[in-house]
């Protein structure tokens, strides 16, 4: 925790295969809720909240800088303004029209990804801009 706030030397750097949709997830999800933790020796996430870190051994090793990094939940705000300024960017009308539709009330980041997958085009320039 130190090394990711800054407040500690990083050694070396190296790689490390994380499923990207997970930590979209956890950075998008209710701050409320706190995120969760990345193993950095592995690549995989834990909830800040589950069952399996209340108990002993593993609540302890949560606790290390070295293998967990914690990951804040920021809310889906910064995620639905970047549709949102897809979608204004968008030269097709109807396809922007189809994605305002998609974006409205809940659900309304797999509808995007719903509507967009339909046209390939669009997809890779959405996917492109988000880089």
């Amino acid at each position: 925790m130190r090394t990711a706030t800054g407040h500690a030397a990083i050694s070396l750097l190296r790689p490390l295969a994380v499923d990207l949709e997970m930590l979209a997830m956890l950075l998008e999800g209710d701050p409320a809720e706190s995120g969760g933790l990345l193993d950095l020796s592995t690549g995989e996430y834990r909830p800040a909240f589950t069952e399996e870190l209340d108990a002993g051994s593993e609540a302890e090793e949560a606790d290390d800088p070295e293998r967990w990094l914690h990951v804040p939940a920021l809310g889906s705000r910064a995620g639905y303004r970047d549709m949102e300024l897809f979608i204004e960017g968008l030269a097709d009308a109807a396809l922007a029209d189809r994605l305002r539709i998609a974006v409205g009330g809940r659900g309304a980041f797999r509808r995007f990804k719903d509507v967009l997958a339909r046209d390939e085009r669009a997809w890779r320039r959405y996917h492109r801009v988000l880089r």
